[in-house]
């Protein structure tokens, strides 16, 4: 029955306030999406080539990972007060800060949208996932176990920025000591991983002439 003249149609009220609720919802929803399509076009995010950001974190970890290996200090058992070296903190520094950005970037990796993958041997795609796999891992391996090591001495780590810390770990300097020697190992690792890594993307690059290489590079370091 439709209401008499003059009476409220409280039923057109329900019926609008209902129609202006789905229009809110599709607004956010539209809205959502052009977000969402504005990131995955944007420079941060690129398809042919990996995203702005990514070719940050890893040309910047490259040079933070050489420059550490480089600078790293030699005969630091004789110091008498490695912490105050200067060497011996820029090291430390350096180590702390690679540290940080890799973990950024695996988190970065579960938003960054990949470049299409390049058809290569399957053993070729194997023998890449484990190296890259290998080098994520020594990435963060390499500073920890000197952070174990330090602490366990009975030491602090020194930054340039005169910060010092140390983990809350029972006194062990055998056991630190073991762990600095790892620490010493397994960054020679890192770097011959490093090596491959490089010299495959050169061979992809010379060699295949595939994208791989230009993936990683900005769109001014390429051609294409």
């Amino acid at each position: 029955m439709g209401s008499k003249q003059g009476e409220p149609n409280f039923g057109m009220y329900f019926f609008d306030l209902d129609t202006s609720k789905h229009t809110i919802d599709a607004c956010r929803v539209q809205t959502v999406a052009t977000l969402t399509e504005a990131l995955m076009n944007s420079p941060l995010n690129q398809t042919q080539r990996h995203g702005v950001l990514t070719q940050i974190f890893h040309w910047l970890t490259a040079v933070l990972v050489i420059s550490a290996f480089v600078l790293g200090p030699e005969d630091i058992e004789e110091m008498s007060n490695p912490g105050q070296d200067p060497g011996v903190m820029l090291h430390q520094t350096l180590g702390l800060i690679v540290f940080g950005l890799t973990i950024l970037r695996i988190i970065w990796q579960f938003f960054a949208n990949r470049p299409a993958a390049i058809p290569m041997f399957s053993w070729m795609k194997i023998l890449s996932k484990s190296v890259q796999g290998a080098i994520y891992l020594l990435l963060l391996a390499v500073p920890m176990s000197a952070v174990l090591g330090i602490s366990m001495e009975g030491h602090s780590i020194t930054t340039l920025a005169g910060g010092q810390f140390s983990l809350n770990l029972p006194l062990l300097p055998a056991v630190g000591e073991s762990s600095l020697e790892v620490h010493t190992v397994i960054a020679d690792v890192m770097m011959w991983l490093v090596g491959i890594h490089a010299a495959a993307a050169i061979f992809h690059h010379y060699v295949l002439h595939d994208q791989v290489l230009k993936s990683m590079l900005p769109k001014w370091g390429s051609k294409n």
